[in-house]
């Protein structure tokens, strides 16, 4: 293993007298990982072709896979998953190693590897005052989906006061899906504005907290919920 690939992924060779360098991209990395959650919840065997199941659809040839690099990842995973904690709760760090305080956890939701961004709550200067810098920890997390190619694929509110409407209801408008993520600082104000218009539709308007946001690696997109 040399190190991180400029996409975020790993970089590896086979040594002295081995393969020439390449790299796993973080979307095989994540696929692995949502298989392995797969076989801690329904048992059987973490292997290539648990992992295409999970990834593609049925009767996929195999010439139409990534089977060399799911190969690498499942390596990878395997030696590394041994040393990792919990995928959550997490803070985003700063390029100069400052912490954002931003709350986000990893989740598999609906299928999908998920980034969730946790609500911002309290009065701020106070004890109880929480994800203080939500906004910036958004705008992180879509710069780094934006530098590894990920497109954003769905975004809704996920609150206790939104918990009981369908996704539909949930969903953040931004005219439509998949978004490409070309200027982060741009959609997070988007997706901010459209947080304010969940659950205020034929309904009796609701008080909606500014909510979290989830966004995860599926294929060569992301889902966002907030």
């Amino acid at each position: 293993m040399l190190g991180p690939s400029q996409r975020g992924g790993l970089r590896i060779d086979g040594g002295d007298e081995g393969f020439a360098e390449r790299s796993i991209s973080l979307t095989d990395l994540a696929w692995v990982a949502v298989a392995s959650d797969d076989v801690q919840a329904h048992g059987g065997v973490l292997d290539e072709a648990r992992v295409n199941r999970a990834r593609y659809l049925d009767g996929t040839p195999k010439g139409s896979t990534r089977w060399i690099d799911t190969g690498w990842a499942l390596a990878a995973w395997k030696l590394t998953e041994p040393r990792l904690g919990s995928f959550g709760p997490h803070r985003p760090v700063r390029a100069d190693g400052s912490t954002i305080d931003a709350t986000f956890r990893l989740e598999e939701i609906d299928g999908r590897p998920t980034i969730v961004l946790e609500a911002r709550g309290g009065t701020r200067g106070s004890a109880e005052a929480r994800n203080t810098e939500y906004a910036a920890g958004l705008e992180f997390i879509l710069e780094r989906l934006a530098k590894t190619g990920l497109t954003l694929l769905d975004a809704a509110i996920d609150t206790r006061e939104t918990a009981h409407l369908p996704i539909a209801a949930r969903r953040l408008e931004l005219g439509g899906y998949p978004v490409k993520i070309s200027d982060p600082a741009e959609l997070r104000r988007r997706l901010s504005t459209a947080q304010a218009k969940v659950g205020k539709v034929p309904a009796p308007a609701r008080a909606i907290r500014h909510g979290g946001c989830a966004c995860g690696p599926a294929a060569q997109s992301s889902t966002c919920r907030h």
